[in-house]
């Protein structure tokens, strides 16, 4: 699902570059490998072979759709944190979530704790995504009241 949600930023990005090919070749190719990929997984794997594939695929696009972004603009993509401190950011938060999830339909009400949490212990951490998105909370509150 993060590669599905990514393409399409990626290909509005070509489109704002007035660059409509690009992305189009990149996500023919992406078909194919698509195709080829859950044909041989299929044989093996079955139905996850399938959903293998598609995941390959859309990571695949992402991966190309950057990298020629990245030799058509120059470096685009910037954090300002460790990868590493955000991908255990995001474990840790997908442990608590399965660990409340045994709780049934109750365990819906700590989805909002959870991401309080992670934005909480990022903050703390220092991470200025977490800062940006504390100061556009903050103006829309300041906006509302």
């Amino acid at each position: 699902l993060p590669a599905f949600s990514m393409v399409r930023s990626l290909v509005s990005a070509y489109y704002a570059l007035e660059d409509t090919r690009t992305p189009v070749m990149v996500a023919s190719g992406c078909l194919v490998l698509n195709l080829c990929l859950g044909l041989v997984l299929m044989q093996f794997i079955g139905h996850v072979g399938l959903a293998l594939a598609v995941s390959a695929a859309s990571w695949a696009n992402i991966v190309l759709l950057g990298s020629l972004l990245r030799h058509k603009l120059g470096a685009w993509l910037e954090t300002s944190c460790n990868p590493v401190i955000m991908l255990g950011l995001s474990a840790l938060m997908g442990v608590g979530c399965s660990l409340t999830a045994s709780f049934g339909w109750p365990a819906l009400l700590g989805i909002p704790l959870w991401a309080a949490g992670y934005v909480l212990i990022a903050r703390l951490l220092g991470l200025r995504e977490a800062q940006t998105l504390m100061y556009a909370v903050n103006r829309r509150l300041k906006r509302v009241s």
